[in-house]
């Protein structure tokens, strides 16, 4: 297996996800891994709270406070 090189996995996320998931798994604790999952997840949260019922409904600083 080659040499991964190292990345910043905040910004390299979003451009190379597999590389960063190789990269995390083999050199980072289980606690960044955590962190970057959360810091995910909230995103996919919000993308689907706008394409749902409560984005005509409640404003963008409500969804953001569920």
């Amino acid at each position: 297996m080659t040499q991964l090189e190292r990345v910043n996995p905040y910004f390299s996320v979003w451009l190379h996800p597999k590389r960063t998931t190789r990269y995390i798994l083999q050199n980072k604790s289980f606690f960044f891994t955590m962190i970057i999952i959360s810091v995910g997840f909230i995103g996919i949260l919000l993308s689907l709270l706008v394409d749902s019922e409560l984005y005509p409904t409640l404003p963008i600083w409500g969804i953001i406070l569920l």
